[in-house]
């Protein structure tokens, strides 16, 4: 192929990434936010106008992602899509800090070539654009703390190239920042930059660990002093051990999270997009068969790089004699980011945890790439095949992205699928659960809003926490999500006790318990305990009555303010 058609080429596919990008981009801004994002967006808000975390609302991981959204906030109201242009911001950010530390480096084969080259930064990129970008913009705890968990290393690497200590306190800030945001890789992410640091000055640094370990620790330190001083100040310290500490004892939470690695991956490839009915194949769902292949990559290319990038150590150290430490530091960064999965490893976990994994797996793809091209240069048959391999894989991902653009032209075209919001500056978002369920969110929001008074609080459980800001009404207790087995029996009486002193006039019950315990792999060993609160649910026979009965959807209504009518049930 002739250069310029080669350049044209390029040119053009660059664009349909670009295009591949911005379009999902466009559908993430808008989608209804639910689950974990619709918490943290409620919880935000409260931060913004002056309450405290722990104190007048349950929260038990750390409250980083509160005080990043807090400013966003302040600035542009209740906006939802303005938080999560700031989280994209983030991640640009750490895109960016991760391909420039690939361009500059240390890193060589046994040969002396460059183990980071130019493909890779490309092949990493559209790993971005294609996987990452998608799976992660939300406000999240994970999103924000894998993104954080960038500049730990970025700096750290600095380090290494320069000496000056200054790149090993800005690593210090950014551990104490990802601790703040999420315990857990937090932990992870300090014991592993500080045992890789007092590796590193065992060698010839000029810093002795002592110091290398005061520069990089003093950040952390200071930092956790300074927020236990404000809990105290605050007088919210003991609401901070209640809920934070405690609770994960107390409470199911902890086994919860004890389940096998990628389980999701394995399942979605092994299934292989049939459908089954009984023990027999019925049919092979084709159009689902992509969204296999692409969850299984989005879980286990990280692996592939991690193997990869430890099999270039093993030969560097035997063939060569030295440690790259550069890559030394990418596997270590790459292995804790993963372990921080290993508990729920959902394709959101893996791939806002997957920074490293999937840099480290487009450099195993260019060496695979490279050495077959090598060896099948006499072959043309084999190289026909590896020709035909890679634009399948490419295909898959493109096939994911593409279907987006599908579902964002029917969502824009069909107003059925937008749910009215009236506790943001948004009018709108869309709901991807299908026109009926788009309908039930519609009419229970306006149901709520024409029955309770901007002030007057309501009670929903499970977890549709996404009906405070919808229907912008306030929760009736310190708790927006309230499962069974994550609940101790304190909170229980807590909850009890805020509903029979309140009285909210509508209380809402999304089923979620009694569904998730039957799906959730998570929740598999409570599918033989009680899937409810019974307190909550016999003070609701008491003194409520059903007044929208849809699906797992269950409206209640104070039976004093009930008109003499049946239930209506669809």
């Amino acid at each position: 192929m002739k250069p310029k058609m080669l350049a044209k080429v390029k040119n053009s596919f660059y664009l349909l990434l670009l295009v591949l990008f911005i379009a999902p981009l466009i559908l993430h801004l808008m989608l209804l936010p639910v689950g974990d994002e619709a918490m943290f967006l409620l919880q935000s808000q409260w931060v913004a106008q002056g309450q405290l975390p722990y104190r007048d609302f349950f929260q038990f991981v750390l409250p980083g992602t509160f005080y990043f959204a807090w400013p966003v906030l302040k600035v542009f109201g209740f906006s939802v899509v303005a938080v999560r242009l700031a989280v994209f911001c983030v991640q640009l950010l750490a895109l960016l800090a991760l391909i420039e530390l690939s361009k500059n480096s240390e890193g060589r084969n046994s040969r002396g070539k460059p183990y980071l080259k130019q493909g890779t930064r490309k092949l990493f990129l559209w790993f971005y654009l294609v996987v990452i970008s998608l799976q992660c913009l939300y406000l999240s705890h994970h999103s924000l703390s894998g993104a954080w968990a960038v500049f730990i290393v970025y700096f750290i690497v600095r380090y290494i190239r320069t000496t000056s200590p200054k790149w090993l306190a800005l690593s210090g800030v950014f551990t104490f920042i990802t601790l703040f945001t999420t315990q857990s890789l937090g932990v992870l992410m300090l014991l592993m930059g500080w045992g890789f640091l007092l590796w590193l000055c065992g060698r010839d640094e000029k810093l002795t660990k002592i110091e290398a370990s005061g520069w990089f620790l003093m950040p952390v330190i200071l930092g956790c002093m300074a927020y236990g001083a404000f809990l105290g100040w605050s007088g919210t310290l003991s609401d901070f051990i209640r809920d934070a500490v405690l609770w994960l004892v107390e409470g199911n939470y902890s086994r919860t999270t004890t389940f096998g690695y990628f389980y999701y991956g394995w399942t979605d490839i092994l299934k292989l997009g049939f459908t089954y009915e009984g023990k027999e194949i019925a049919a092979i769902n084709w159009p689902y068969l992509p969204f296999a292949i692409f969850t299984f990559c989005i879980g286990w290319f990280p692996i592939l790089g991690l193997f990869g990038a430890s099999e270039h150590l093993i030969r560097l150290k035997y063939k060569a004699g030295r440690v790259d430490s550069v890559i030394l530091l990418l596997v270590l960064a790459t292995g804790v980011m993963l372990l921080s999965t290993a508990s729920f490893s959902t394709t959101f976990h893996v791939a806002s945890n997957g920074w490293f994994g999937y840099l480290l797996c487009a450099m195993a793809l260019q060496q695979v790439w490279q050495k077959l091209m090598t060896a099948f240069e006499n072959k043309p048959l084999y190289r026909t095949v590896g020709l035909i391999i890679v634009p399948v894989i490419v295909g898959v991902f493109i096939y994911a992205s593409v279907s987006r653009l599908w579902i964002l032209r029917e969502a824009l075209a069909d107003d059925r699928h937008w749910v009215p919001s009236y506790g943001t500056v948004e009018p709108a978002f869309i709901n991807l659960k299908g026109p009926a369920s788009s309908l039930v969110s519609s009419v229970l929001i306006e149901s709520i809003r024409e029955t309770t008074a901007p002030d007057e609080p309501i009670f929903v459980f499970n977890a549709s926490m996404e009906f405070y800001i919808l229907a912008d009404r306030t929760p009736v207790s310190r708790y927006t999500i309230i499962y069974p087995y994550y609940t101790s029996i304190a909170q229980r009486h807590e909850i009890l006790s805020a509903l029979q002193k309140q009285r909210p006039k509508i209380v809402l019950y999304d089923g979620k318990d009694t569904k998730m315990v039957g799906t959730d792999i998570r929740f598999k060993q409570f599918r033989n305990m009680q899937k409810s609160l019974p307190e909550v649910h016999e003070f609701l026979t008491q003194n409520y009555g059903v007044i929208l009965d849809h699906s797992f959807y269950k409206m209640y209504r104070l039976k004093s303010d009930l008109p003499n009518q049946p239930a209506v049930s669809n």
